[in-house]
């Protein structure tokens, strides 16, 4: 398909880092932006099918993670627009808080055709209705790479005060795991969600250890 953003019709703010992790100078305030980081749809709940229990449940512990920080003062969230669990939350985001103006989401987009990699239709719309809903986009390579999604969550990082994750996996290769440790050593404030609650915890400390500047999956 070769999408590109610009197709896509979005009033958002754009930027373009050029393979860059920071975005200076743009009104980031790190310290009122949380940042969502997990898996797939595959190593979701219910593989992350709309409608099963299990995920539903993980859908309110995470909404209810937000409207807690939102109401500590948190109004930017950064998504990676990865589908799993990035849209699913920006999803949840878009839904409770569109008709709030103070509420701005921050699409993290790793390169321009990343919506090639969607392979459904729900999916698909869903990537676009998050694009057009969003405050700001911010775009840092041209085509894929193998830094791109390790740069995104960089950005995400190096951006936020906050993380709201779902990981199950202790992969030294996981993305998301990486993410996790990135937030760690950032000293960034962590939830981690899953269907049984929710911390902001460090049970992640004792996982695998790791080379951000290695292999690395993108869930």
């Amino acid at each position: 398909m070769d999408i590109r953003i610009h197709d896509l019709k979005t009033n958002a703010d754009f930027f373009w880092t050029n393979g860059s992790s920071r975005l200076a100078d743009r009104g980031f305030d790190p310290g009122c932006t949380c940042c969502f980081t997990g898996h797939r749809p595959n190593r979701l709940p219910d593989r992350g099918k709309d409608g099963g229990a299990e995920l539903e449940r993980l859908k309110a512990v995470t909404l209810g993670v937000i409207g807690e920080l939102v109401d500590k003062g948190y109004h930017t969230f950064i998504t990676g627009m990865a589908p799993g669990f990035d849209l699913m939350a920006a999803r949840l985001l878009v839904e409770q808080y569109a008709a709030d103006g103070r509420i701005d989401l921050v699409c993290a987009v790793p390169y321009y055709s990343q919506i090639d990699e969607l392979k459904n239709e729900q999916d698909i719309l869903l990537y676009e209705r998050v694009l057009q809903t969003a405050k700001t986009v911010v775009v840092f390579f041209d085509e894929k790479t193998d830094r791109c999604y390790k740069v995104r969550n960089q950005f995400m990082v190096d951006h936020s005060s906050a993380v709201i994750a779902y990981c199950t996996s202790k992969s030294a290769r996981s993305g998301t795991l990486q993410t996790l440790r990135m937030a760690e050593k950032a000293g960034l404030k962590i939830f981690r969600v899953g269907i049984d609650g929710v911390g902001a915890g460090d049970d992640h400390n004792n996982a695998e250890d790791n080379n951000t500047d290695k292999n690395t999956d993108k869930n």
